[in-house]
């Protein structure tokens, strides 16, 4: 299988929602799901400078992945950024043949809520204490979870606010 990477373009407006649309990865987005073509080009067309977005296709020139960084435009923000990725169904691969590199995070001890319960809907109450919650453990779980093996998890212990 072989493929090349470019920049994305307006013209990928409609691949683009193919893409997003697939099982697969309508599953893991915290995007809209099912945006329209017309949807696509508009945000394609209005793209920020900041934005570094690249997509994967394939030999006949059609998007089979999206990759991207967006550096966060506030001044205060802009050493954060947003990382996304999506991949075409038949172009996925096994997640337990991935290995994952985690940066630094919140540890339990920074990670303090209020009412975390109450905070944090849905969450497993074993991974509260008290007022702290294991952000690093629902994480770790959650990547258990899509089929990652434990051992292929490296994760850099510093903590983003006390280290």
């Amino acid at each position: 299988m072989s493929f090349h990477i470019r920049r994305i373009e307006p013209e990928d407006a409609a691949a683009m929602a193919r893409l997003q649309s697939a099982p697969g990865v309508v599953r893991h987005t915290s995007q809209q799901p099912y945006q329209s073509a017309a949807d696509w080009q508009q945000k394609l067309q209005q793209l920020s400078p900041s934005c570094h977005w690249l997509v994967a296709c394939d030999a006949a020139d059609e998007v089979i992945a999206s990759a991207g960084l967006t550096i966060l435009p506030q001044a205060r923000c802009r050493h954060v950024a947003d990382l996304f990725l999506l991949v075409r169904d038949e172009w996925q691969g096994n997640p337990s043949d991935l290995i994952v590199a985690i940066a630094p995070c919140l540890c339990v001890k920074c990670a303090e809520f209020t009412d975390p319960l109450r905070e944090l809907p849905n969450i497993d109450p074993r991974y509260v204490h008290v007022r702290h919650v294991d952000l690093r453990a629902i994480a770790d779980n959650q990547l258990v979870q899509e089929g990652i093996q434990c051992e292929h998890i490296e994760r850099h212990q510093d903590c983003t606010k006390c280290s």
